[in-house]
């Protein structure tokens, strides 16, 4: 079993390293065995397996209806996922949301054991994936673990303190006794801890790090921090009658001591979703873990026998998935039996003399005070969230911050290690993988994502910002796992109220942001709920979260088809490896909840390019903003975060060319704004991997400190010298490191040092969002149009050989009829609507089952170009005249094409309304009742628009279901074969089915406006339908359920303006023209000369500092020259006819010795080369007298 070692906590490495402790364990991640996707071919990409299909989160009821969960029901809600396209199933039980349901039903019992393995064997009945939630709900509870202090029940740090005045001395006086743990839990001591007040005797608050209310904070004199004995009293069970005494130092000032008892305590309350009450494990310990995997194997694992015993069907499903939902933990700060020793260990010293800088700071410990939960900013202590409160105490040498940051990473490494770690052990000799959310808490998101199997994201979390996605994505890509999920698409909103198009614009950002399985949030079991849902059944979290997926939505069909389009497109995303352009280094730990503003990851927004921006949790896309705003994405390079974990990694080299060239293969680092602090094991890898030649871009300065509080001053010398040595790296001509002031300097600089973009816009833009793969069959690129406007230039892809553009919506593959050859790259254009997706590959010997062009162009003047079925290069035109294409060989060919005709479309349809109500005839008020209203006729307004249902007389404002629009249309006279038209249909609610003569058309439902219908038309009359189908709220509203009477009713229907342009398709004949000779055949033009015009090669820098460059055999006008110094792009320069050309060296080169280059990147019919080198010398020029 292959697998990778992740070194967590941060141990310095280096031949100066001081010594901070042992980091911990190795967390052995081992990668998923049945998660790879099949080789893209022809048939593979028509019909996607169910390993590549969008799942369902199959959200169940706990406690659930009278005797149970029905067999019957899951066997026919799994029956109708995989009707819906779905390729697996989540249980997730919604634990104990209603109350507590019997010992004999709930979940964890026999009769869910019963449920789960009854699921198993549906969905191997289906041949659907499998996930189950790991527990009852999130965060995690376990029914074992039933008790207040049982010690593996999650725990707090509690403060509680008292102030002991110079000259009145504390004589067994009582400890501090902690408030606000769990009724009936015992706290322990953990410490008792007295230091000097740094400005007060009575250690009032002075200061207030939310620089708004009241003062909160008392600051403290670190330096006079010391312990103080306690004196058991006589319950040996309870520590709370104990007694302190303490007398303040002689010689000290007057200013008073704060004497502070730290205890650990059972933080979290019970849910009642087993017979009795169930206590939030321990996320922090291998006990918390265990606990869990514990009941599995001895309650779930172990029911039946034989073939249908539940293991024996995980092992024929060929393993699942083991899902912990949301780390929505509560607000306390989070403590555990061995948290000083694990603390002592990892960060080198002990913390138990610094315990005060943790005094009531919330889960997060954190380093900067938002007044988030109140505008006076005086939110109780240890309530609140977000980073809303200040600590109780602090120190005046302002090492408290170190001291937080210090309790968060070692957080994140006992959840590492002692979590994840157990975990995925415990999955590896069941068969079953380990997916998780791993953020919210106080976790290195990247490194965490690296340690399991399946690593997840949410659309509501991550403020569909591919951004943030891009955190937890690079986990997977760390780890060789195939397989990145999110949580899609939540949103609080009322059910049934957002169309699909909006969705998908939260699914394609997910992709852009590294995601390749979507997991739909979620298809509720049906049954009729409390009552209140009674119809169109229950959905779970009531009325303030959607959705509820299934067929109970007149969308079903058209959300079936747009399976197969995501899974054409997951399908892509797995294919072989991810390739990127940059790894951009990000040094965070998690500080926020896991709902919010985007702000919900990490510190400052993630510590991503995003940071200082806000985005609403449910964006509907589209708008005239974008999420992804940097300066490299405009130019087309892609990126994601990288932790310095897995700067730990063994597969953490750089080969020449790439880093992590077994993983992500990046061309170059950024180092993004760490001009503070930095670790230095982390810094000193950087340094190291510059050193072997591993071009590095800085932005902003360099650190000069640690961020621990662990021996600061030898850690933070480190730092400053790591940081001297990459200072004098920075444009020394020999490294390639540079720095810039911004982001937006960072692509100037990529260019100097030779580091080109993956997929580069003719024009830069923010719109294009690109993902690349890269297998043995060629280079994979997802494009998406994140902007609001649609999209139509030319990119330029890295990849050699035959571009080829894969139709997720048809599933059909295309070589790209119009396209140009550079050293190493292919450029054609493409056309993306708003919110739209495309799919591209280059492939050197072709995609097996598609049949290879027989001719290809550099261009045309023809609005468009196809290639047909037979590998013929067709061009498509909207009138008469001729069309100019330049072929491969740079011959010309004239196409005569006639006209195509015209298609005129009557403003008038006839409309048939299919109405969607409760179905009163039968018992089951979960039935659905499928009423045809009265044929209407409806007139488009002289703008084209249609009428919303609601406006419409005899259908109203609380009608929901399917809508067909028909109308016979007319090709006009001489229509004839080659004919085709594209049909706009403006504005539509919700989904769009096309038929046109009867036969289906498919459409995009992501960006329904332009429907190709030609294949499909015949001259003369031709009878068009259109079929709308509505969202469901209105019609639910209107039957009264509780919870919706409040919701605003929606617009349904087609809106228009619907038109259709005509086209005409002909066939170039290339046939007197010689093809175009296979890439291979691509002849060699050298650089044969590269000379200074002065024989001396001296120059003065100056107009006289000239070279000139001669390419032989010389290729088309317009190809280029690139001259380089040490791999940096000096400048370009346009070659004549005869393949030469002058370059006058830049006015800025630099008195001294410079080694030059000539690089030509080839054309179409000319493969690139490299000159020799010539030795430059430029001398100072002379003053002026």
């Amino acid at each position: 079993m292959a697998a990778s070692a992740l070194l967590v906590g941060g141990a310095v490495v280096g031949a100066d390293a001081a010594s901070v402790g042992t980091t911990g364990p190795l967390v052995q991640v081992s990668v998923p065995r049945s998660l790879v996707a099949e080789a893209l071919t022809a048939a593979s990409f028509a019909d996607p397996s169910d390993v590549v299909r969008p799942q369902f989160r199959y959200w169940v009821p706990t406690p659930p209806p009278a005797g149970g969960l029905k067999d019957e029901v899951i066997r026919s809600d799994i029956a109708d996922m995989e009707a819906l396209g779905a390729g697996g199933v989540e249980l997730a039980a919604l634990g104990y949301f209603g109350g507590g349901p019997n010992r004999s039903e709930a979940w964890g019992s026999e009769t869910w054991a019963r449920s789960v393995n009854t699921v198993l064997g549906a969905a191997l009945d289906s041949g659907l994936e499998v996930s189950a939630t790991i527990g009852p709900g999130w965060p995690a509870r376990i029914p074992t673990v039933d008790t207040p202090n049982d010690p593996r029940a999650s725990k707090g740090l509690y403060e509680s303190s008292t102030v002991v005045a110079p000259g009145s001395p504390a004589v067994a006086a009582p400890l501090p006794a902690p408030t606000g743990y769990t009724a009936g839990a015992v706290p322990t001591l953990v410490a008792l801890v007295a230091a000097q007040c740094s400005a007060s005797a009575t250690c009032a608050p002075t200061t207030n790090p939310g620089a708004a209310g009241a003062a909160r904070t008392t600051v403290l004199d670190r330096s006079t921090a010391r312990r103080v004995a306690v004196t058991r009293a006589g319950d040996p069970a309870s520590e709370l009658d104990d007694t302190f005494s303490f007398t303040p130092p002689a010689g000290t000032s007057s200013n008073g001591w704060a004497v502070m008892a730290f205890w650990q305590a059972t933080e979290s309350d019970a849910q009642s979703g087993y017979a009795g009450p169930m206590y939030l494990v321990d996320h922090l310990s291998k006990e918390g873990a265990s606990v869990i995997t514990d009941f599995w194997d001895q309650n779930i694992l172990d029911y039946g026998s034989g073939p249908t015993s539940t293991q024996a069907l995980i092992d024929d499903l060929g393993g699942i998935q083991l899902f912990e939902d949301s780390l929505e933990l509560s607000d306390r700060l989070k403590w555990t039996d061995t948290m000083l020793s694990e603390w002592t260990a990892r960060r080198g010293y002990d913390p138990t003399l610094s315990l005060p800088a943790l005094a009531n700071t919330g889960a997060q410990a954190c380093n900067s005070f938002t007044p988030t939960q109140s505008g006076a900013n005086n939110t109780a202590a240890g309530t609140g969230s977000d980073c809303g409160v200040p600590p109780v105490f602090d120190f005046s040498d302002g090492s408290g911050a170190s001291v937080r940051r210090d309790y968060r990473q070692t957080f994140s490494d006992m959840y590492i290690a002692n979590r994840l770690g157990t975990l995925t052990a415990w999955g590896d000799a069941h068969n079953i993988r380990i997916k998780t959310q791993s953020y919210g808490e106080p976790i290195d998101m990247a490194a965490a994502a690296t340690a399991v199997d399946v690593p997840e994201g949410e659309s509501l979390a991550f403020s569909n910002n591919p951004e943030y996605y891009k955190v937890v994505a690079v986990g997977a890509h760390m780890s060789g796992s195939n397989a990145v999920s999110t949580e899609c698409c939540a949103a609080f909103r009322t059910p049934y109220g957002i169309d699909l198009k909006t969705r998908l614009g939260f699914v394609n950002r997910a992709y852009a942001g590294g995601v390749n399985v979507n997991t739909w949030h979620g298809y509720s079991y049906e049954y009729a709920g409390n009552g209140s849902q009674a119809w169109p059944g229950q959905h779970a979290f009531g009325t303030f979260v959607d959705e509820a997926y299934g067929k109970r939505n007149p969308n079903a069909t058209a959300f079936g088809e747009t399976q197969d389009q995501l899974a054409r497109q997951q399908l892509v995303l797995r294919q072989g490896s991810p390739r990127f352009d940059v790894a951009v280094y990000r040094e965070d730990l998690g500080l926020r909840s896991t709902q919010g503003n985007g702000n919900n990851i990490g510190e400052s927004q993630g510590g991503t390019f995003n940071e200082g921006t806000v985005d609403a949790p449910d964006t509907v896309p589209g708008t005239a903003t974008v999420a992804v705003k940097t300066r490299m994405n405009e130019l087309g390079y892609t990126y994601e975060y990288l932790s310095p974990e897995h700067l730990d990694l063994p597969t953490a080299r750089w080969d020449g060319s790439r880093l992590f060239p077994d993983r992500s293969a990046y061309k170059a680092m950024v180092l993004n704004n760490q001009s503070t602090s930095m670790r230095p094991d982390a810094l000193q890898r950087v340094v190291a991997l510059a050193e072997q030649g591993m071009p590095l871009v800085i932005i902003g300065g360099l650190p000069s400190t640690s961020p621990s509080a662990g021996d600061q001053a030898a850690q933070s010398s480190l730092v400053a010298r790591a940081s001297a040595r990459l200072r004098a790296m920075v444009d020394d001509g020999v490294h390639r490191v540079t720095r810039v002031g911004s982001e937006a300097y960072v692509p100037s600089a990529l260019t100097s040092l030779g580091v080109r973009a993956s997929a580069r816009p003719e024009t830069p833009s923010p719109a294009l969002l690109p993902v690349r793969r890269h297998s043995a069959t060629g280079d994979f690129y997802y494009l998406f149009n994140q902007s609001g406007t649609p999209v139509r230039e030319s990119v330029t892809l890295e990849g050699a050989g035959q571009p080829y553009r894969l139709d997720a919506l048809t599933g059909s593959i295309t070589p790209v009829p119009v396209f140009q050859q550079g050293d190493g790259t292919v450029s054609f254009e493409i056309s993306l609507d708003s919110q739209q997706a495309g799919l591209y590959a280059v492939a050197p010997t072709g995609i097996p089952g598609v049949q290879a062009p027989s001719v290809r162009a550099l261009s045309t003047t023809a609005r468009e170009a196809v290639t047909t079925d037979r590998g013929q290069l067709a061009v498509r035109t909207g009138a008469a005249g001729t069309v100019t294409t330049i072929l491969g060989d740079r011959r010309s060919v004239v196409t005569p094409v006639t006209s195509p005709g015209t298609v005129t479309l009557s403003p008038v349809w006839d409309l048939s309304v299919e109405s969607w109500t409760p179905d009163a005839s039968t018992p089951d008020t979960t039935d659905t009742a499928r009423t045809l209203l009265p044929t209407r006729q409806v007139t488009a307004a002289a703008d084209g628009t249609l009428p919303s249902w609601r406006d419409i007389v005899g259908v109203g404002v609380g009608v929901a279901g399917i809508g067909t629009y028909t109308q016979t249309f007319t090709a006009s006279e001489g229509w004839r074969t080659g004919a085709g038209a594209y049909l706009d249909l403006g504005a539509a609610s919700d989904t769009v089915e096309v038929r046109v003569n009867g036969q289906p058309v498919p459409v995009d439902q992501a960006e329904p406006g332009s429907v190709d219908i030609g294949p499909w038309m015949v001259p003369g009359a031709n009878r068009l339908e259109v079929v709308v189908a509505s969202r469901l709220l209105n019609a639910v509203r209107t039957a009264g359920s509780s919870g919706f009477t409040s919701a605003a009713y929606t617009d349904n229907g087609l809106f228009g303006p619907v038109r259709a342009t005509a086209y005409r398709q002909t066939v170039v004949d290339t046939s007197a023209a010689p093809t175009t000779p296979p890439v291979t055949d691509q002849r060699r033009a050298t650089v044969t000369e590269l000379v200074a015009k002065r024989s001396t090669q001296r120059f003065r820098s100056g107009p006289r500092a000239v070279l000139k460059v001669q390419v032989t055999p010389a290729p088309g006008l317009g190809s280029t020259v690139a001259i380089t110094r040490r791999g940096r792009v000096l400048g370009t320069v346009e070659l004549n006819a005869a393949g030469r050309a002058t370059y006058r060296l830049p006015r800025s080169l630099k008195p001294g010795r410079h080694v030059v280059k000539a690089v030509f990147s080839g054309d179409a019919r000319s493969l690139g080369s490299t000159s020799g080198t010539v030795v430059i010398r430029v001398k100072a020029r002379r003053p002026r007298s």
